[in-house]
């Protein structure tokens, strides 16, 4: 009799352990408890109220007056319950759910220019693929072959493609017994290469639809950390990000100098690999791979040797050109005595660049003589020591604009200078433009991330 019916997703809930998973995997339009069997089912509908899709729930029941009024159930007596009742009340969803589906919601979604799409009343999934690998863009003929694939499972309508971003759409009235969306995430890593990415979001009430493609759109600022994933966006409601602890990140990027300027390339790429694969990849933090990227750059600048990070799309790609980087080439020193004396002068700013210390306090704490290690300074580096201090001063000014809440003066206090109005001169004088000025430049990101 239910064969008669091929509009409507009846699921009948056989036992109370695995009702809700089953009912959420197969978006059914309606769920046949029998109370009298299946107790308690008030838990199993309070689970149901989180599922956005109109749905019927019958309970069958010996007694209507021991259950509460609940929206959407229907409460059947066992001892009258019959088939021609059963079809009249089929009749009726099914009258129901075509009157709803002659609703039309028009739709212009803002991204990668605008797109127009009209939906009907119904649950939906969106569905995101981005490559990484320039011999992996999106074709035409690739996303033929996807959506062809993928009918096994739902059909897939597409919303925009670029050249590495496509946007997809699968009704609830389209996906098959077989739907998953981790198949389907898998099939996209089979066609767009391992280093794709799969992002979804399930469960979307159509009348909200707009609002989840702008937040799906606002996770793309993220895409640096998507590279080979399958993400379901509702298990990271709110851009939740993985608490990562800077002051290991801190300590892990003094080691990471260490090495390089004591010339170990080989420790030196064992730590780039751990901080980029597993504490900013695994941490989904902006905030964490800036302050990384504010420690290269200084390293960079201070054998001149600049580094480009914009190029690059993702955490491994970037991680790649690290590694390739002449930033890696070992250092050459007149002596290992000069070098450790130089480790050590670099590795004592880096510590102590906010402290206020004098040349001549570092000069005593490694207990050398002054003229002598500003003379061996410059020889290497071709920076004063107060020149290299101003440097990384400067770095962490832009960082902390970036991704603190603290003010010109706090800054100002935080990073060692006299006054905020030394710091404030120095500021425009070295980026041509005010403190303010760059944090509001920049204010975008800085409320994105933290």
């Amino acid at each position: 009799m239910l064969n008669d019916y091929p509009l409507l997703i009846i699921h009948l809930v056989p036992f109370s352990t695995d009702a809700y998973d089953s009912f959420y995997r197969n978006h059914a339009d309606i769920v046949i408890l029998d109370t009298s069997v299946l107790l308690p089912y008030e838990n199993i509908i309070e689970q149901f109220k989180q599922c956005r899709w109109n749905y019927t729930v019958l309970l069958l029941s010996n007694n209507k007056q021991q259950h509460p009024d609940e929206d959407q159930c229907l409460y059947l007596d066992n001892n009258y319950f019959n088939k021609k009742m059963f079809a009249n009340i089929l009749n009726h969803i099914v009258l129901h759910t075509e009157t709803m589906r002659q609703d039309r919601l028009k739709l212009a979604i803002n991204w990668h220019g605008t797109h127009h799409l009209e939906i009907h009343p119904d649950t939906y999934c969106l569905a995101f693929i981005k490559t990484y690998a320039n011999d992996q863009s999106i074709t035409k003929n690739k996303l033929q072959q996807f959506t062809h694939q993928a009918t096994t499972l739902c059909m897939l309508t597409e919303i925009f493609h670029t050249q590495n971003e496509a946007l997809f759409y699968i009704s609830r009235s389209s996906i098959t017994k077989d739907f998953s969306l981790n198949l389907l995430g898998q099939l996209s890593s089979k066609l767009f290469g391992l280093d794709s990415a799969f992002i979804y979001q399930r469960n979307i009430n159509w009348q909200q639809f707009g609002d989840h493609c702008l937040t799906l759109k606002h996770y793309q600022n993220y895409s640096v950390f998507f590279s080979g994933k399958i993400i379901n966006l509702s298990e990271r409601s709110g851009l939740n990000i993985h608490n990562l602890s800077l002051n290991h990140l801190n300590e892990q990027c003094h080691q990471l100098l260490k090495a390089l300027l004591t010339a170990d390339s080989s420790l030196a790429r064992h730590l780039l690999q751990y901080i980029y694969l597993h504490l900013i990849k695994n941490s989904w933090s902006m905030k964490a791979l800036v302050y990384v990227r504010t420690s290269l750059e200084f390293w960079g600048k201070l054998i001149h040797t600049p580094f480009d990070f914009s190029s690059y799309r993702s955490v491994e790609s970037e991680l790649d050109g690290l590694l390739q980087s002449p930033l890696l080439l070992p250092l050459h020193y007149q002596s290992s005595s000069l070098q450790k004396t130089l480790t050590a002068t670099v590795l004592s700013i880096c510590k102590n660049y906010a402290s206020g210390w004098s040349l001549d306090q570092i000069a005593q704490d490694l207990c050398l003589n002054k003229i002598y290690l500003t003379r061996v300074f410059k020889q290497q580096f071709n920076y004063t020591i107060l020149e290299t201090i101003q440097m990384l001063r400067l770095l962490y000014a832009k960082y902390y604009l970036i991704f603190s809440k603290r003010t010109v003066s706090d800054i100002s206090e935080l990073l060692g200078f006299a006054s905020v109005g030394y710091f404030s001169k120095f500021f425009k004088n070295n980026e041509g433009c005010t403190a303010m000025e760059f944090r509001k430049n920049n204010d975008l990101e800085r409320e994105l991330y933290l």
